[in-house]
């Protein structure tokens, strides 16, 4: 699991079984007395903990010229009676899935601390278990009430040739609580409707498993992750992005027979489920970092081009390995020269596309950027038309206004043909400012700039002879 997220894959591990057969101490273990070098008795949490963090300093020590570095975020919460509880914060109660496109599905405002090894990370264990529900029944004395999911999300950033990577990865460590009978635990009460609920998600984990099944049998198949909040968090653990690992705890009682076969069975259908799990990565780099990059692929060029050449004494080369000893003769003859030559006009040919391709981009730049600044004066000039429409509207409906009044009697003559002439001139002033900045005249240069980079880009492609180099260059990039 800790290679897997050091790679960049996602990560889940989960305990399955029925109550009191082991899933918690498998999870945990006695998380008291630290992790494995001071306890044989710790659980899968710290010793994958442990691991993780041997393998960041280890990795660091490696990779120390990339200036590698890595941050780890820690989060713990469990589902009660179909309630997220923030187990890092007792008093964030009730807390709600989302589900965007950044961040994927996530637990919104759930408490997460940086951690930087892994006694951290078992002080944030320790800590979120001793507020998990646990209570005893007659199978059970300390019965985990709830599903807890402990989270560690790990990034890692390096620079390597001017571009920068940023990896990340999730490693998820669930603890299921046990399914069971109300007439074997003895369950009554609030004990009752906890194992109720529990039952109930577990049941719906099932549903899921036979779902995934179909689907990975490339069967049209509806996944209920939706039915419960535990296969909602987890949808991408079970069925999409992760490379997860179940762990099938069983209890060597006789009369568990029943439940140690279903947990079996279930453990058999989950290994046909085929997930598709992808490394975590982005990777960027600024245009300053490229063009320097040229710069020097241009310099190593021209030092090959110089060692490459003739002078007046016959070939000349540095390599011993690059001459062959003609018995015949009693000479040597150049081996690598026609492998230089050509060589470098493979390279001349694809560094002058590449430059080709790079100006022909700046070109595009400049004209989207000519065609967003008309854009934005069209706009403008939109934005002016529909004022100026308003403007006449409100002199049309004062005039009728005005005309009503002097039908009534309550206007003079006089003094509507005063206010009539005013409404005109403001008119008239409007109509010549819509004229002087019409919006067809704009966008009729938008067009015209569109054309004419467009002519510019086909001469160029015609004068240049792009054609015969794209051809060119296809055929020493397929051989």
């Amino acid at each position: 699991m800790v290679e897997n997220c050091m790679a960049g894959y996602n990560s889940c591990m989960f305990a399955y079984g029925q109550t009191g057969s082991g899933k918690t101490h498998t999870m945990l273990g006695d998380i008291e007395n630290g992790t494995r070098r001071n306890n044989e008795n710790c659980g899968m949490t710290p010793r994958v903990f442990e691991h993780l963090f041997l393998r960041i300093q280890k990795e660091k020590e490696i990779r120390r010229d990339e200036k590698l570095s890595f941050t780890c975020k820690c989060s713990f919460l469990e589902i009660y009676n179909e309630q997220i509880l923030d187990l890092l914060n007792p008093n964030a109660t009730n807390l709600q899935l989302r589900e965007d496109a950044k961040r994927g599905m996530h637990v919104e405002n759930l408490t997460e601390h940086e951690v930087s090894n892994a006694r951290e990370a078992l002080q944030q264990l320790i800590e979120g278990a001793a507020n998990r529900k646990v209570a005893s029944t007659n199978m059970n004395r300390a019965s985990s009430r709830s599903h807890s999911v402990f989270t560690c999300l790990i990034e890692s950033k390096w620079e390597s040739q001017g571009i920068k990577h940023h990896r990340f990865s999730h490693l998820n460590l669930v603890d299921l609580a046990g399914s069971e009978r109300q007439k074997s635990s003895g369950a009554e009460g609030e004990r009752l409707k906890e194992a109720s609920n529990i039952n109930k998600s577990l049941s719906t984990l099932g549903h899921v498993i036979t779902s995934l099944i179909a689907v990975s049998n490339k069967k049209s198949q509806h996944v209920p992750y939706r039915d419960s909040k535990l296969t909602f968090l987890l949808q991408d653990s079970l069925g999409g992005n992760s490379k997860t690992t179940i762990i099938a705890n069983i209890s060597p009682s006789s009369c568990c027979a029943a439940e140690t076969l279903s947990t079996l069975k279930f453990a058999q259908r989950a290994k046909h489920i085929r997930n598709n799990a992808i490394i975590n990565e982005d990777a960027s780099g600024d245009v300053l970092s490229m063009r320097l990059e040229i710069q020097h692929l241009k310099k190593e060029l021209s030092r090959l081009q110089g060692q490459s050449g003739f002078t007046n004494n016959g070939f000349v080369c540095e390599s011993p390995s690059a001459f062959k000893w003609d018995q015949a003769n009693g000479t040597f003859s150049p081996l690598m020269f026609d492998k230089r030559a050509t060589q470098r006009r493979d390279y001349d040919i694809t560094l002058a596309a590449a430059f080709r391709r790079e100006q022909e981009k700046e070109a595009k730049l400049k004209a989207a950027i000519a065609a967003k600044q008309i854009a934005e004066e069209l706009a403008t000039q939109r934005s002016e038309e529909v004022r100026s429409f308003r403007m006449r509207l409100r002199f049309r409906e004062d005039r009728i206004k005005r005309l009503e009044q002097v039908a009534s009697g309550k206007l003079s003559a006089e003094a509507h043909l005063l206010q009539e002439k005013e409404d005109l001139m403001k008119e008239i002033e409007a109509l010549r400012n819509q004229l002087e900045r019409n919006p067809e005249i704009t966008r009729f240069a938008m067009e015209n700039l569109q054309l004419k980079e467009e002519i510019r880009r086909l001469q160029s492609f015609v004068d240049e002879g792009e054609l015969e180099r794209m051809h060119q260059q296809i055929n020493v990039l397929e051989h």
